[in-house]
């Protein structure tokens, strides 16, 4: 190497000292032919390693101080950023002390929760009034109370369910069964139709 390029690359590598840019001095160390590179970069490495573990260091502090304040959340917020073994030593036990909730975790509903009884009285003020659409909030609201049969109001919808669909096709096999009669006995002429 030259002397020219000797001294740029000792220029860089004390604006890069100064700046605390320790890699970037060990790369430059490397590319150099100083004599004594292997130590520099042994000792900049060393440095390295100090302020990692100086930083990792405040970092179990402030997880700590998360935990005596009983911010479980934040504490493990900290320590989830932390490569270190201290740091999963501390997060097993806040694991221990406050288990992680799952994000995806279904939610689990009680039956004690839920009540279908307003549903009920709905559907059934719905099917007086307007059959069809009574009809149709019954099946919504009895499919919701299959899955908590033991909810209050849950067994009397899905009850009414059954007899609204009854009672319709009821209405409408004795409708067709009237139509058949009045055709039969009244010889009631039917259009397209020849005798």
């Amino acid at each position: 190497m030259s002397q020219g390029s000797n001294a740029v690359l000792k220029q860089r590598l004390e604006t890069a000292l100064k700046a605390k840019d320790y890699a970037t001095a060990i790369r430059l160390l490397e590319q150099s032919t100083l004599p004594d590179k292997r130590d520099r970069i042994a000792k900049l490495q060393a440095r390295i390693n100090a302020a990692a573990q100086s930083g990792v260091t405040a970092q179990l502090d402030k997880a700590k101080a998360f935990m005596e304040a009983g911010d479980w959340q934040r504490a493990r917020g900290v320590l989830a950023t932390i490569d270190d073994p201290a740091a999963d030593k501390l997060l097993d036990r806040l694991d221990k002390i406050d288990p992680p909730k799952a994000k995806n975790a279904p939610v689990i509903v009680r039956d004690s929760d839920v009540s279908f009884t307003n549903k009920f009285v709905i559907s059934l003020v719905l099917l007086f009034v307007l059959f069809i659409p009574g009809l149709i909030a019954t099946s919504i609201f009895a499919g919701e109370a299959k899955h908590h049969r033991d909810a209050p109001g849950a067994g009397a919808l899905i009850l009414l369910n059954r007899l609204a669909w009854g009672s319709f096709f009821l209405t409408l096999l004795c409708g067709v069964c009237m139509m058949v009669m009045m055709v039969t006995v009244n010889n009631i002429p039917i259009p397209g139709y020849e005798y």
